[in-house]
C-alpha cells in the first residue's frame, strides 16, 4: 500500500479543497509495483484505470507495421497518462503503447471513479488541464523534429541532451536500437549515423555507450 504522505506530496491537488479528494480516493484506489521491461499497454486496449505515478518511469510511444518505434512522451512520478485520460473519457481505446521503464509504483483510480470525478471535481480537473498542455506542447514538437528535422540532426541533439551540461567529455548509456526508437528510424541508420560521427572525431562508441569527445563540435555541427 503507497503511503498517504507520499501519494500527498507528488499529487499535491489530493489534500486541496474540503472535505480533501484524498479522503475519496484511498478507499476505491488500488496500488501496484511494476518491474522494469513490462509493458502495461497496448494499443487498442481498453483503460480500466488512472494511474498516478509515484516513482519510477513510463514510456509511451507508437510503433508501425515494421517494428519501429518513436516515443510520444515518459510519465515521472508526480504525473499521470494524458491518453489514458482521452482513452476513459472519450470511451475509446488506448491509442499508443506503454512501457515500465525503471521499477515503479503506481496508484490507480477505476475508470468509472474518474470520469465523475472529473465532472465534479475542480482541482483534479486543473491537474489533468495542465498535464494535457504540457503534453501537446510536447507532442507537437516531436511532430516538428520528424516532419522538418533531418535524423542526424535529431540524432546530435539527443546525444547532447542525453550528456550532462557544460562537459567536453561525457558519455551516455545508450544502444543504437534504443536511439532508433527515440527519433523514430531505424537500427541500421542510427548506427551508419553514429559511425560517421566516430570517423569525424565527434564521439567513440562502445558496448551500449556513445562517449562524446568534441561536444562543442557536435553543437557547431551544421
Amino acid at each position: 500500500m503507497i503511503d498517504k504522505s507520499v501519494l500527498a506530496e507528488k499529487y499535491p491537488f489530493l489534500v486541496r479543497g474540503e472535505p480533501p479528494l484524498m479522503d475519496r480516493v484511498l478507499p476505491i484506489g488500488s496500488s501496484q509495483s511494476i518491474l522494469a521491461g513490462t509493458h502495461i499497454m497496448f494499443e487498442g486496449g481498453r483503460c480500466q484505470s488512472m494511474p498516478l505515478l509515484v516513482n519510477g518511469l513510463v514510456r509511451v510511444y507508437k510503433q508501425d507495421e515494421n517494428g519501429r518505434e518513436i516515443t510520444l512522451y515518459r510519465i515521472e512520478p508526480g504525473e499521470s497518462c494524458v491518453l489514458t485520460a482521452a482513452c476513459i473519457l472519450g470511451d475509446i481505446g488506448f491509442p499508443a503503447n506503454a512501457a515500465v521503464e525503471r521499477d515503479s509504483e503506481v496508484f490507480s483510480l477505476p475508470a468509472p471513479s474518474f470520469r465523475t470525478m472529473m465532472a465534479n471535481e475542480d482541482h483534479l480537473q486543473q491537474f489533468v488541464f495542465e498535464l494535457i498542455g504540457r503534453r501537446l506542447a510536447a507532442v507537437i514538437e516531436i511532430v516538428e523534429e520528424v516532419a522538418f528535422r533531418r535524423v542526424d540532426h535529431r540524432l546530435v541533439q539527443r546525444l547532447l541532451h542525453g550528456t550532462a551540461r557544460e562537459r567536453e567529455t561525457s558519455s551516455v548509456q545508450f544502444t543504437h536500437a534504443g536511439l532508433a526508437r527515440e527519433l523514430g528510424t531505424s537500427r541500421e541508420v542510427v548506427s551508419r549515423l553514429l559511425k560517421d560521427l566516430e570517423l569525424r572525431g565527434f564521439v567513440e562508441l562502445g558496448r551500449g555507450e556513445v562517449r562524446i569527445i568534441d561536444r562543442a563540435g557536435l553543437k557547431n555541427l551544421p
